[in-house]
């Protein structure tokens, strides 16, 4: 390069443009040349006139999921890693404690509750109770019984007197914690007398989507729900008590005669006899998932979707029509919606999705 002459008279070689500058005066439409692995981070500028030898990396696998997997794992995938199952949850849950009381209805979760705690624990440090009262029904009682002897139980019958409670026959949408209140108190008290200070419950991870005030009661009492907390659904149990070969796994859940009254309209011994014997005569009939919703002389009927046609069926919808008016309702109707678990919590629910008015 030729030397400058500056304004003093003295000459200077000027020095070569570095990289940086070079790029930055480099037109913008003129496009740098790229090797074949330019897309990826850690790009280089093959230099004009040279094969870029280097071959493009193959594209990186996701990394593995964190500790503990996905929460959705199931309990095959658990069990194949070697990580606890929801049985393995639920009796280290029961373990934690030498006694229990369990409060058995004698259904399918109830039943499963039992099982495991006699497993983990032995029958001696277990007993199994029972409320009975006017909302319960035979059937329930004798299934209770048969399941507790099958296990070798100790099984203890409670009188508990629903409608003894004013605030039971007010039949508020507070009822189920009134009543569960009154028979876990009955419990704990047991339990104390016996040396046992845990009661258990058998409350399920699905019932946390339901209205469930009963649940009140059963936090404000300190009773433990081992199967909820274990995070087992009403599918898991089903699953698990049939694999374990417990009687009833596939048995329709029954609930108590007072949920068949709507809230606000009172609980009387009469109702409850009126829809027990309705049921029992639906059942008589082939219908084993039923339920027979009070409203006043209105018999709303609710069976499953398969048997709909059945139950409409003219020469067994006049059966069904005769035997209810005898019963004391004047009119019958069949829901075309179904039977579905807690129907008549619509009405709560629907009250509190209702936007207020602004004042």
């Amino acid at each position: 390069m030729k030397p400058i002459r500056t304004s003093c008279g003295a000459t200077r070689t000027p020095s070569r443009p570095s990289a940086a500058a070079s790029s930055a005066s480099r037109p913008s439409s003129i496009p740098r040349r790229w090797t074949p692995s330019a897309e990826r981070s850690s790009t280089r500028i093959s230099r004009p006139g040279r094969k870029d030898r280097r071959r493009p990396r193959p594209p990186t696998r996701p990394r593995a999921a964190s500790r503990g997997g996905p929460r959705g794992a199931t309990e095959a995938r658990r069990t194949m890693a070697g990580k606890p199952t929801k049985k393995d949850r639920l009796e280290a849950l029961i373990r934690r404690r030498p006694k229990a009381a369990v409060a058995f209805s004698g259904g399918v979760d109830s039943t499963l509750l039992l099982k495991a705690c006699r497993d983990v624990l032995g029958a001696r440090n277990v007993i199994a109770v029972t409320g009975v009262s006017e909302i319960t029904t035979a059937e329930e009682l004798r299934a209770a019984r048969r399941l507790a002897r099958s296990l070798g139980v100790e099984h203890v019958l409670l009188e508990t007197r629903a409608l003894d409670s004013k605030a039971f026959i007010a039949n508020t949408a507070d009822r189920c914690y009134v009543c569960k209140r009154g028979l876990l108190a009955r419990v704990l008290s047991l339990a104390r007398e016996r040396g046992i200070d845990t009661v258990y419950e058998a409350s399920n991870f699905d019932d946390l989507a339901d209205y469930r005030p009963g649940r009140r009661a059963v936090e404000e009492a300190g009773v433990r729900s081992p199967l909820l907390e274990a995070g087992l659904t009403k599918r898991d149990i089903r699953r698990l008590s049939r694999a374990l070969g417990l009687p009833g796994w596939d048995r329709p859940a029954n609930p108590c005669l007072a949920t068949r009254v709507p809230y606000g309209t009172p609980i009387t011994a009469e109702t409850l006899g009126r829809i027990r014997a309705g049921e029992r005569y639906l059942r008589g009939l082939g219908f084993p998932v039923v339920r027979l919703r009070h409203h006043d002389r209105l018999a709303r009927i609710e069976v499953e979707a398969a048997d709909a046609p059945r139950i409409l069926r003219p020469s067994t919808a006049r059966r069904i029509a005769r035997r209810m008016r005898a019963l004391g309702y004047l009119w019958t109707a069949v829901d075309i919606e179904g039977y579905r678990m807690g129907g008549l919590n619509r009405a709560v629910q629907s009250r509190a999705e209702r936007p207020k008015k602004s004042p």
